[in-house]
């Protein structure tokens, strides 16, 4: 029973280091925002998930008081991603934003550079869309 239990365990973490070396991203600094046409799946999800889901912040226990998880929890959360109010001079109530540009506190230190700031601003700006 012991040997079947770490079968699985060994192929589960296997297919987990498979499918991180496909991507060819292991941590939020490698992910690279276009400057338009930003994609949640290409370059938002990534991001938010390197750099901000980890457990006891931004995952689905939502400690750190979002859940940055999925795109239908950010979307879900009002205020956090305020399409409307968005505009290019950052006159916005986006909680995400004046969290990513330091006009928010955080608890913790954001490792988070200008590329990855405007990128997630464009998003917004482009709709905050699952694509």
């Amino acid at each position: 029973m012991k040997l079947a239990v770490f079968s699985i365990f060994g192929i589960v973490v296997t297919l987990g280091l498979l499918m991180q070396g496909c991507s060819g991203i292991s941590n939020a600094n490698q992910v690279v925002f276009p400057a338009t046409n930003v994609s949640y799946s290409q370059q938002v999800e990534p991001f938010l998930t390197l750099a901000c889901n980890t457990p006891g912040c931004h995952d689905i226990s939502a400690a750190g008081g979002y859940d940055l998880s999925t795109w239908t929890d950010i979307r879900n959360y009002p205020g956090l991603v305020d399409v409307n109010a968005t505009n290019p001079n950052l006159d916005t109530s986006s909680i995400l934003l004046l969290t990513l540009f330091g006009e928010e506190p955080h608890a913790a230190p954001l490792n988070v550079n200008q590329n990855q700031r405007d990128g997630i601003k464009t998003w917004i700006m482009e709709g905050a869309l699952l694509n």
